[in-house]
């Protein structure tokens, strides 16, 4: 193998690794606290808000269901405007954090909406009151 060869090839594996692990930070800066804001915002959930819950949650659905490559063609002019370009590593994060965001979220929120009522009885069972009545007390 040549030098030239293996020169390119930690390139592109370097290339990949920045492009991963930007767009899986982003999309967990974002996807995670979206997450949050879906359960505690459902139908018995801490700030029950049906008009926000219901929006936010078709939106989410909505970029889960697209595929990549129709989402990618169709941030080519947010990407030109937020990058510069439509080609490279940092051009390819832009639609790489926005369709990573949605799966992140579902991610979250199916794992915050499972530990809930466990929390809330390991709370009782240890004489504590629930999440909600503490947060219903700091809001007020």
């Amino acid at each position: 193998m040549s030098d030239l060869w293996l020169s390119e090839l930690a390139d592109a594996i370097r290339d990949t690794v920045v492009m991963v692990g930007v767009s899986a930070f982003v999309a967990a800066l974002v996807g995670i606290p979206l997450a949050l804001v879906l359960v505690t915002t459902t139908r018995g959930g801490i700030f029950e808000k049906r008009v926000v819950n219901s929006t936010l949650g078709a939106l989410v659905n909505a970029f889960r269901s697209t595929p990549f490559i129709i989402l990618l063609v169709a941030l080519l002019p947010l990407t030109r405007v937020l990058i510069g370009t439509t080609i490279g590593v940092w051009a390819a994060i832009v639609p790489l954090s926005i369709a990573a965001i949605p799966l992140f979220c579902a991610c979250g929120r199916s794992q915050l909406a499972r530990s809930g009522p466990r929390f809330d009885r390991s709370r009782a069972g240890n004489g504590r009151a629930a999440p909600a009545y503490h947060l219903a007390c700091a809001a007020a």
